[in-house]
């Protein structure tokens, strides 16, 4: 094989693994998924502003006056590039808002995401994928300059070791990287009392 030809092919595929790791970093993705389960607590709650009492009678707006707003704030975290599943549980402080505005319901009930904190997430997903391209092109140097078993290519093997150690180096720090994400959540509604 022409050594020439060799190194030639050798770049182009650097090139090539760098620039796919450069577009690959970019479109790493966060996804997150909520959702809302019947409430265990012991007064009725509702996102609506009427609700089914303890009889199954609907109760609305004309049927109650609303004693206080409240809001509860929780901030739940995910690792680093992983998946994580969290519960919040809702029902005993909301149980302790009813009984404190000494009300029997929660009407107008909502759950939102108030603030996203992107954690270690981008650096870690970043410093991975360049350190196995890193690693990918140096072993792929070094795979050339051995089966190449040429005086002039012993360069190309001891860079590609190079490459390939720096690559193993970067994809660790990238691993190390463990600030977790943060969702916000803001919990918020009214407490109300029947009038009899």
């Amino acid at each position: 094989m022409n050594m020439r030809a060799a190194i030639i092919g050798i770049g182009r595929f650097a090139a090539g693994a760098l620039l796919a790791s450069a577009t690959s970093a970019c479109v790493y993705t966060t996804k997150s998924v909520v959702s809302m389960h019947p409430l265990p607590a012991t007064y009725p709650v509702s996102a609506s502003w009427q609700y089914i009492d303890d009889s199954g009678e609907t109760v609305t707006e004309k049927d109650y006056r609303v004693l206080a707003p409240f809001t509860i704030r929780r901030v739940v975290q995910a690792k680093t590039l992983a998946t994580t599943e969290s519960t919040l549980e809702l029902a005993p402080q909301l149980d302790e808002v009813v009984k404190a505005a000494e009300g029997d319901s929660i009407t107008n009930m909502k759950i939102a995401a108030t603030e996203y904190e992107v954690g270690s997430h981008p650096a870690a997903a970043g410093l991975k994928l360049m350190g196995w391209t890193l690693g990918v092109t140096g072993a792929g140097f070094a795979a050339v300059g051995l089966a190449i078993d040429d005086e002039k290519t012993k360069g190309a093997v001891a860079g590609g070791a190079v490459c390939a150690g720096l690559g193993l180096i970067v994809y660790l720090v990238g691993a190390a990287q463990n600030d977790p994400a943060k969702w916000h959540i803001e919990a918020s509604g009214q407490v109300t009392k029947r009038i009899r």
